[in-house]
């Protein structure tokens, strides 16, 4: 069996980590990080009045964004009609909640 035939063994931490740093905090794509063109992409191609607003606090606001579409995401891809479950199983997730296996 090649390398390539199966899947590796990872941990959920380390996957996590992994996604989070990659995906999400610097997202390269073609050798770019898409994370610090996007601010400039904004001003110069969506809407120039962006040119005003901090550009350090433009891309935390951008990052944020990034974060909440991929939770949006997650959220209609494994909670999408199951909100009584989420209901229930989200708050056990914050050690509040009831079992929920």
């Amino acid at each position: 069996m090649s390398f390539f035939s199966r899947k590796q063994k990872i941990s959920l931490e380390d996957f996590c980590r992994d996604f989070y740093d990659n995906q999400l905090l610097n997202p390269i794509i073609k050798d770019v990080n898409f994370g610090t063109v996007l601010p400039d992409y904004v001003i110069d191609k969506i809407d120039p009045l962006f040119a005003h607003v901090d550009k350090q606090k433009l891309t935390e606001e951008l990052m944020i964004l990034r974060y909440e579409l991929f939770a949006l995401a997650w959220t209609h891809k494994f909670i999408s009609g199951n909100v009584h479950w989420f209901l229930r199983c989200g708050t056990t997730i914050l050690g509040q909640g009831k079992n929920c296996s």
